[in-house]
């Protein structure tokens, strides 16, 4: 547990634990750490489709692999949109509205800058930078792909030859050596969420079991349907308090 604000030569990482230099045979002072309980709650993701049975049989494609195929794309995308901006009511508690997310007021509200990218940087944990990512919704791709510095040089897209043009190679997808994920379900530009920089090691995810998928030829047998339902208990919720 998160024990304490960090201050000089202190860690509040630790659960309470620290350590403290002696002199040989001198006294060692006892610390012991703390923990805490978190609590996770599998709540359930899942849907419901009726196809009709003409439609299954003259179907040139295999239509119960494909709906198979659909659901668990379709489960991924709404356990991707909680992981990361869920409200944790009847869902999962997504990053952005965990208690330990740290909120950058950016220098333009509708740009994204260098000193935005600086700014962020600063206030992530040092241990992260090693495993961070960045998230972006793609509205923010014109402003990344115009990154300048103070001198109005594009610091982002690599240089070439005026002949050739900087975009004939493809862009890059780091920034300050880390991976740079797009995804449409984060806030488009000039909202808080629309960059995000991560460490998804401080995000904890409880998935109780596999994607259940069950059809039934009773349930609209009077419509000459087949139903189908599939079903997924997951929660998730940020690791960190504060």
């Amino acid at each position: 547990d998160q024990t304490t604000v960090r201050s000089t030569g202190v860690s509040p990482y630790f659960g309470g634990m620290q350590a403290k230099w002696v002199d040989e045979a001198g006294s060692r002072a006892e610390t012991e750490p703390t923990f805490k309980q978190i609590e996770l709650v599998a709540h359930e993701l899942s849907g419901y489709t009726p196809v009709s049975r003409t439609l299954l049989a003259d179907s040139a494609v295999a239509l119960d692999q494909f709906l198979t195929q659909m659901f668990a794309k379709l489960i991924t995308w709404h356990e991707d949109y909680s992981f990361l901006v869920g409200d944790g009511v009847g869902k999962p508690t997504g990053i952005l509205n965990s208690e330990a997310t740290i909120s950058v007021t950016r220098n333009t509200s509708t740009d994204f800058k260098l000193a935005d990218v600086a700014n962020m940087w600063s206030k992530l944990l040092p241990a992260s930078q090693s495993k961070a990512v960045w998230v972006m919704n793609q509205s923010v791709i014109p402003k990344l792909v115009q990154l300048a510095d103070g001198a109005g040089r594009v610091v982002f897209m690599p240089t070439a030859p005026a002949a050739t043009g900087s975009l004939t190679g493809a862009m890059p997808m780091t920034l300050m050596g880390r991976p740079i994920y797009f995804t449409e379900k984060l806030p488009a530009l000039g909202t808080a969420g629309d960059v995000m920089l991560l460490d998804l090691s401080m995000y904890i995810v409880a998935d109780r079991g596999s994607i259940e998928v069950a059809a039934s030829e009773h349930a609209l047998f009077l419509n000459n349907q087949m139903a189908w339902r599939f079903i997924k208990r997951v929660d998730g919720q940020p690791w960190m308090d504060s």
